[in-house]
């Protein structure tokens, strides 16, 4: 579902025309130009268009669309930076996320919190830090790694087209159950 955010654009004869444009949030916005203004420039319409067409669709701007740096202005806006470090790797085709440490009480999340907190697909976590699953699958019937827990600490490698930052970071809840 998208939703239609129409912006005000100063020209140079000092009018103002409307702008609409089709986004799957409105935070993906905020990424790529500051919408605290009240009018934008013709520039940063121009590059809105520009982000927007960079998925090949039908000129919606959605996660997709976002560059690293993008992505990361995203990750903050959506708190992951309160339970992890991420950055861009030098190469920059993988963020290098580390899991923040928690309070004794707080329960340190597993690979599946991990995968729902990123939006990864299956097999995206295992196939790029396979050295962190160990030995044993927490679940001996198909393998499954899911269960398995990180401790605060730990970093590790997502590549930047397949990590999401738009669920947000697991809560206290969320990895308890």
């Amino acid at each position: 579902m998208t939703t239609t955010v129409t912006l005000q654009v100063a020209k140079s004869n000092n009018s103002t025309q409307d702008f609409t444009v089709q986004v799957k949030d409105k935070k993906f916005l905020n990424t790529i130009i500051d919408t605290s203004k009240e009018t934008i420039t013709e520039q940063e319409m121009n590059y809105i268009q520009d982000v927007a067409k960079r998925g090949g669709d039908a000129g919606i701007l959605e996660d997709c669309d976002l560059n690293p740096q993008e992505k990361l202005k995203l990750a903050v806006i959506n708190k992951y930076d309160d339970a992890y470090d991420i950055k861009l790797s030098s190469d920059g085709k993988y963020f290098e996320i580390t899991i923040k440490p928690t309070s004794c009480l707080y329960p340190d999340p597993r690979i599946e919190d991990v995968k729902k907190d990123f939006g990864l697909r299956e097999n995206v976590f295992i196939d790029n830090n396979n050295n962190l699953v160990g030995e044993h699958p927490d679940e001996g019937i198909g393998g499954n790694y899911d269960n398995n827990k990180l401790k605060g600490g730990t970093t590790f490698r997502v590549p930047v087209n397949e990590a999401h930052f738009t669920n947000g970071p697991a809560g206290f809840w969320r990895r308890l159950i």
